[in-house]
């Protein structure tokens, strides 16, 4: 049915770019999060230990879910022209 067909796309998309914004905000953060006490401190380093565990936690598992909407994308594409 390809009504709902354009129903799983768009929700596909709409999730998708949840995530991706999710993911480009975790990045633009930086260093920002990282302890400014640490030994490893870079240049805008003002957070804790915490910040830094949970922006790491972020990447870690935005990176890994846009990866997989994204095979989860082609391979829903390539069914529905199939």
């Amino acid at each position: 049915d390809p009504l709902r067909r354009g129903k799983v796309y768009h929700r596909m998309i709409l999730v998708l770019s949840v995530h991706t914004s999710i993911l480009c905000f975790a990045l633009f953060l930086g260093t920002w999060p990282m302890p400014k006490d640490s030994l490893s401190a870079s240049h805008g380093a003002m957070g804790t230990e915490l910040t830094c565990t949970v922006q790491g936690f972020i990447i870690l598992f935005e990176t890994s879910t846009v990866a997989s909407f994204y095979l989860s994308l082609s391979l829903f594409s390539y069914l529905a022209v199939r």
